[in-house]
C-alpha cells in the first residue's frame, strides 16, 4: 500500500539526508502537524484514513511544510502521500455512495474497517471511533500476521479479497446498511465468509453494550474467520464439519493478539455459556483432569455453531497445542478441510499419529504447559 521511502519519510526516518533544511525542522523540510495526536500519528501513517485525509492543514502527510525554510529531503514524500489520499477519499466508499452515509473509514492491504462509531465505553473513559479503528486495525493486522506466519502465506495468491469490517453505533445506521445493502431482515450481527467476507455489527446491541474492550475482541475474533476462510479456496470450514478448527483458531488468534477469550460470536453463540471467564488454560487443565471422555474426537464433524461451550475451549487448546508442536500441519490441514477431506486423514497425514493418540499427546501437554491456576488478568 505504502512505499517503503513513503513510510520512512512519514514515520520521520528519511532514507537519506540530502540538502535542504533547517534546524528548526531538523533539516527535514517539515514539520509535524499538530492536528494528529501522537498517539495515532503512526497508526495513521501507514494505512488510508479518511479523518486523517480530511485535515485542512496536512491532507493526511501527518507533516506540514517547514515555515522557516525552503524546504528539504522529507517534502517530495510529503506532497506524494498528499496525492495518494486524496485520490482514495475522492472515492466514495458504496456505503456512503447509495446510502448517503458520512462514515469513518480505514484501510490497508488486508482489512477494510467502514463505520459511524461516536465513542466507546472503557471504564470510566471514552475512547473516540476514529481511535477505535485504528485500535481495531493495528490488532487485526497482527492477527493476519500471525496467520501469514502459521500459513505460509502469499497474500497475493492465497487471499482472494480484502476483508471488510463495518461497525455501528447507530442502530439506525445497522438496519438500513442491513436491509438496504446487505438485504437482510436481521437486525443482529451479519457475518458472510468464504467469498468476499463481510462482518457487520451494531455496538449498541446490548451483548456489546458500547463496550470499548468488548467491541475490540469482537473485530478480532472475527478477523481469524475471515482471513482463514479466505484462504487458498473461497469457503468457511464452519459450515463443513470443521467448527473444532474454525472455533479453535478464532480464539487462538484472539487470545494471542489481547491476552483473552472474549467472544462467541454470531455463528457459534447459542445457549448458556459457562466459559466467560477471558482466561482458559487452567479451566482447561481442570476440565481434562476431571473428563476421561474423549474431546477432540465429539467435536470432529460438528459445524461451527453446533460446537458446545466446552468445546469452545477444548479447539482452542488443541488449535494451541498444533501451533505450539506442530506448526508446519496447519497450512495442510486447513486446505485438507476445506476440501472436504475427512479430520481423522488429516492428523494422521500431517500431525503424524492417529486422532486418539493425538488427544493423548494433546492432554499430556496440557498437563505439562499450563498453569493449575491463573493470575489474575491485567488490562
Amino acid at each position: 500500500m505504502l512505499s517503503l521511502a513513503l513510510v520512512l519519510a512519514l514515520s520521520g526516518a528519511s532514507p537519506a539526508l540530502e540538502d535542504g533544511g533547517c534546524r528548526r525542522c531538523d533539516f527535514r523540510g517539515v514539520t509535524d502537524c499538530p492536528r494528529h495526536d501522537e498517539e495515532l500519528r503512526e497508526l495513521e501513517a501507514t494505512v488510508y484514513c479518511s479523518v486523517a485525509a480530511a485535515c485542512a492543514d496536512c491532507g493526511g502527510a501527518l507533516v506540514v511544510d517547514c515555515e522557516h525554510c525552503d524546504g528539504g529531503p522529507e517534502n517530495a514524500a510529503m506532497d506524494a502521500r498528499r496525492a495518494e489520499l486524496a485520490a482514495w477519499a475522492a472515492v466514495k466508499h458504496p456505503l456512503e455512495q447509495e446510502l448517503g452515509l458520512s462514515l469513518i473509514r480505514v484501510e490497508d492491504d488486508r482489512f477494510e474497517f467502514v463505520g459511524s462509531i461516536r465513542k466507546l465505553k472503557r471504564g470510566k473513559q471514552t475512547v473516540d471511533g476514529h481511535t477505535y479503528f485504528h485500535h481495531l486495525a493495528r490488532d487485526c493486522k497482527r492477527v493476519a500476521d500471525l496467520v501469514a506466519e502459521h500459513y505460509r502465506v502469499n497474500a497475493a495468491e492465497d487471499y482472494k479479497a480484502r476483508m471488510r469490517l463495518w461497525l455501528w453505533q447507530s442502530r439506525e445506521d445497522h438496519e438500513r446498511v442491513m436491509a438496504e445493502y446487505l438485504h437482510s431482515g436481521s437486525t443482529g450481527d451479519y457475518k458472510l465468509l468464504g467469498r468476499d467476507p463481510i462482518f457487520s455489527a451494531c455496538s449498541s446491541d446490548p451483548i456489546f453494550g458500547n463496550d470499548y474492550d468488548t467491541m475490540l475482541a469482537l473485530g478480532v475474533h472475527n478477523a481469524g474467520h475471515m482471513l482463514t476462510s479466505n484462504l487458498f479456496e473461497e469457503v468457511w470450514i464452519g459450515l463443513d464439519g470443521a467448527g473444532w478448527f474454525d472455533v479453535g483458531l478464532a480464539h487462538w488468534y484472539e487470545e494471542k493478539v489481547l491476552g483473552r477469550q472474549q467472544h462467541y460470536c454470531v455463528d457459534e453463540a447459542h445457549g448458556t455459556w459457562k466459559w466467560g471467564d477471558p482466561l482458559w488454560r487452567a479451566k482447561v487443565r481442570k476440565h481434562l483432569d476431571k473428563e476421561s471422555d474423549r474431546q477432540i474426537t465429539q467435536l470432529v464433524g460438528m459445524q461451527s455453531g453446533e460446537v458446545p461451550d466446552w468445546g469452545h475451549a477444548m479447539s482452542w487448546s488443541f488449535y494451541d497445542w498444533l501451533v505450539a508442536t506442530k506448526p508446519e500441519a496447519l497450512r495442510p490441514i486447513l486446505i485438507g478441510l476445506k476440501q472436504r477431506v475427512p479430520a481423522r486423514e488429516l492428523i494422521r497425514d500431517h500431525v503424524g499419529m492417529d486422532l486418539f493418540a493425538a488427544e493423548d499427546a494433546w492432554r499430556a501437554w496440557v498437563v505439562e504447559t499450563y498453569p493449575r491456576k491463573e493470575k489474575p488478568l491485567r488490562r
